[in-house]
């Protein structure tokens, strides 16, 4: 990736993904065991081995703010950002044509992990509601409607947060958003889904059909569509393998 004005877009359109929101430091602080020799007086030489780092010029600000502010409620973020990445790169590895892409992806992660919480929360929203329609416009009421649940009980930081929506509360919340915002979602949508993961292999429609009429009766389509994970589904889930188990293929038997 060429790293000068890219990295700003980079920046502002990929951080939706984080751990969790610390401030960020200042540039001349230490970073891990090593110094910042940059910050230091000319008198300080580093030790052999070390090279020099050159802080980045005010001329590289302002062009990544340029760039990454792309609304005025972009700022506080944007200039976050720009904390967290000129410790991590000196100015010539600003002015540079290429950058290693492990380095990037670690100042992406690094950037989410103490930016997040600075995020505007139209972006936040905007990336949580594309994330769960996936393309589908016909699921954009109802990812709208999951986000307003989910706020609820959730910042608009946490909700880009991995280690929070992995959490049995969170699975707990969709599962109750689900169910609240089930009237907005087009049950042809849910059930094509279902049979496309459902019938991968020849002989399943009889089982699969079943496992729809049941799973119809148990619970909303919001559930089915977002909460398969949370500890309830799967339970449900399991029953309604059981119930419908003598329609696959080779078991025999009616129901």
């Amino acid at each position: 990736m060429r790293f000068s004005l890219a990295t700003a877009a980079f920046l502002a359109s990929g951080m939706l993904v984080a751990c969790a929101a610390k401030p960020a430091k200042n540039p001349g602080e230490e970073r891990g065991g090593d110094k910042d020799y940059a910050a230091q007086g000319d008198d300080d030489a580093p030790p052999p081995g070390k090279k020099r780092r050159t802080p980045p010029s005010e001329q590289s600000h302002q062009r990544f703010l340029r760039v990454c502010i792309k609304s005025p409620d972009m700022a506080d973020y944007c200039e976050c950002g720009w904390g967290v990445m000129a410790k991590m790169f000196t100015n010539e590895e600003m002015s540079g044509d290429d950058v290693n892409d492990v380095r990037m992806a670690r100042l992406k992660a690094e950037v989410a992990k103490q930016c997040i919480e600075k995020m505007p929360e139209p972006a936040l929203r905007d990336g949580f509601v594309g994330g769960c329609k996936s393309g589908d416009g016909r699921l954009d009421s109802y990812c709208g409607c999951m986000w307003s649940e989910l706020r609820k009980t959730f910042s608009a930081g946490q909700l880009a947060q991995p280690d929070v929506v992995k959490k049995p509360a969170f699975k707990k919340a969709v599962a109750a958003g689900g169910r609240a915002c089930t009237a907005k979602i087009p049950e042809v949508v849910v059930k094509k889904a279902f049979f496309d993961g459902c019938a991968k292999k020849p002989g399943y429609d009889a089982f699969c059909a079943c496992g729809w009429k049941e799973l119809r009766a148990r619970v909303s389509l919001g559930e089915i569509q977002s909460a398969a994970d949370a500890p309830e589904m799967k339970a449900t889930f399991d029953e309604v393998a059981r119930k419908c188990a003598n329609l696959l293929p080779g078991a025999g038997g009616d129901q």
